[in-house]
């Protein structure tokens, strides 16, 4: 990360008044990514930029000085974290990787996730990050079977 955006970012739990936000990056991050080119069929499946659920999970959000940048839901019971997003126009500057070990501290352990696997760019960010590939697995996405990727990432990973 950039040394003027590591100074000034904060992870944070959640707040319900966030979640506007939250819905607002993952219409974004979604849109900017390749997956949409890959599965036109879920083209729409973000772009009315609603808040994702956050039943059984808990919420992490990256915030810039009054600016949420990104946000993490994890499962921390079942070790998992369900969604990474980060405001495309940030990307690359250590948020996502940020929010990864900021989960990773609470969940206290090794943890997994899904992603599909049309997101190669993704797929390859949680190699980056320490994470392996321990599966793929087909599972239906806006009606239509799709292929996912399971990744784990153990607890003492490092850069």
């Amino acid at each position: 990360m950039s040394g003027s955006l590591n100074s000034k970012l904060t992870i944070r739990s959640a707040k319900p008044e966030d979640d506007i936000r939250c819905g607002q990056i993952v219409a974004a991050a979604w849109m900017a990514s390749e997956v949409p080119d890959q599965l036109p069929h879920a083209l729409d499946m973000f772009d009315d930029g609603a808040p994702l659920p956050t039943e059984n999970r808990y919420r992490l959000v990256a915030e810039l000085p009054d600016f949420v940048a990104g946000f993490a839901d994890i499962h921390i019971a079942q070790r998992h974290m369900w969604y990474l997003f980060v405001e495309p126009d940030l990307q690359g500057n250590g948020i996502g990787g940020a929010l990864l070990d900021a989960a990773q501290a609470i969940i206290a352990g090794t943890m997994t996730l899904q992603c599909l696997a049309a997101g190669r760019r993704s797929v390859n960010w949680y190699h980056r990050h320490g994470f392996r590939t321990v599966g793929t697995f087909r599972r239906p996405l806006c009606g239509r079977d799709v292929g996912w990727v399971r990744l784990k990432r153990a607890r003492r990973w490092r850069t």
